[in-house]
């Protein structure tokens, strides 16, 4: 039955892509500009990706093959920019060179030679604003020529209108696709509801049992409701499921601490526990410690105190991590004197090693006993993001990622000789 279903739907969509190309070729002689602009005479492009679906469970590549085809797609679209002009006699037939270019590159996955020039930093950025990009490109370069005038096709003319696209992308990006994409009215941090590691005789009300508000948890528990923007795309309730019980634990962290939650469900739900997350995604939860990045500063810090603030109504147990190796000299500030004058250096994390002390100094003088997970091993194996998007079809599966040996996750989770709790 799901071969069978694959087999008609791989044949409708290669149908309505061939109609669509053969009409595009066919009204492009007479209307150009319908064929531009109107959806039918595009479906093909669309179907370029669709197909990609249904080929890419049943195409096994070498490693060679995949770095020939990863290569091969990227030199198609960039090709593409080259040599595409309006006045071709098939604009349809030669749009086919990009289609097929990118459908070649996801093919190949993001592990290749190539596909690394694609996950920089600048090329991300841009990816970001990709859409907002394309919706304001055109409208700035026609009335550019209207304001002023031949200047428009001089090379300054060109990097000024690169510029502006690029300046009005990144505000269309800000203020309505993540106005529009983020959740509001959430708390700066979600409580999950779901398991927590715990003792059995708190559950009971033990003699180790914390001295916990209840009146707060009932609030964690059930998702706060300050609305704090900060929770957006951080690990909520119906991100983690959740169980019944008392809390008995809370997770201290960025979006990592998710990960570590989801995890220790199932032992959670053994206990009759519960348990609550405090955080924000991509942020450093410390003590006077945000993202030195301007765009995402005033969010951390938001999301920081939230956390901290939360954390302090009560005396869980907290299990605290983060994906620590984000957080270098040159990605975040430290509001100490110490921290500030030390330089901006990406791969040495002197100013963590400032905050993280306090920190921790600070949350077991509240009563806390802490967990404190330090840097976690990396397979090289990152995980493939456009594959966890949803779609009409599943991607194949991701290989396996790599054993890694005891001795090098020994090496990688040495701890510093310079901290000692």
């Amino acid at each position: 039955m799901a071969a069978r279903r694959y087999r008609v739907g791989f044949g409708a969509i290669a149908l309505a892509s061939l109609a669509s190309l053969l009409a595009s070729v066919v009204v492009s002689r007479t209307d150009p500009s319908a064929v531009f602009f109107l959806t039918p005479f595009r479906i093909y492009e669309f179907g370029c990706g669709a197909l990609l679906l249904f080929v890419e469970p049943r195409m096994k590549l070498g490693r060679t093959a995949v770095e020939i085809v990863s290569g091969a797609g990227i030199a198609a679209v960039l090709a593409s920019i080259l040599v595409l002009r309006s006045d071709l006699p098939y604009p349809a037939i030669a749009s086919l060179l990009p289609c097929l270019g990118a459908a070649a590159t996801i093919l190949a996955g993001g592990q290749t030679v190539a596909a690394r020039l694609l996950v920089d930093r600048p090329m991300m950025a841009v990816g970001a604003i990709s859409y907002s990009l394309y919706l304001c490109h055109w409208p700035i370069i026609f009335f550019a020529r209207f304001i002023v005038g031949d200047g428009v096709e001089t090379a300054v003319g060109t990097v000024g209108l690169l510029a502006s696209m690029l300046v009005v992308a990144g505000v269309m990006h800000l203020l309505v696709e993540r106005r529009f994409i983020q959740v509001h009215g959430q708390p700066g941090l979600s409580f999950a509801r779901t398991s927590a590691v715990r003792r059995g005789d708190a559950a009971a009300g033990g003699p180790d049992a914390p001295d916990v508000p209840q009146q707060g948890l009932s609030v964690a528990a059930a998702g706060g409701a300050t609305g704090n923007p900060a929770s957006a795309g951080f690990p909520g309730n119906t991100d983690l499921g959740g169980t019944e019980g008392p809390v008995g634990v809370q997770f201290l962290g960025d979006s990592l601490v998710g990960q570590y939650a989801f995890g220790l469900k199932p032992v959670m739900r053994e206990l009759r526990l519960d348990y609550q997350v405090a955080g924000g995604p991509g942020c450093p939860i410390l003590y006077g410690v945000t993202s030195s990045n301007p765009a995402r500063r005033e969010f951390c810090r938001s999301a920081r105190d939230h956390a901290l603030e939360q954390i302090s109504r009560n005396t869980l147990p907290i299990v605290f991590t983060q994906l620590w190796r984000l957080y270098d000299d040159a990605s975040i500030d430290v509001d100490t004197p110490e921290a500030t004058a030390l330089p901006p250096v990406k791969g040495t994390y002197d100013k963590l090693r400032l905050a993280l002390r306090p920190t921790v100094e600070a949350l077991l003088a509240q009563g806390h006993r802490i967990l404190l997970i330090g840097a976690q091993v990396d397979p090289g194996c990152p995980i493939d993001q456009p594959r966890l998007l949803p779609g009409p079809l599943p991607h194949a599966p991701q290989a396996p990622c790599p054993a890694v040996s005891r001795g090098a996750i020994g090496r990688a989770d040495r701890p510093d000789p310079g901290w000692h709790p």
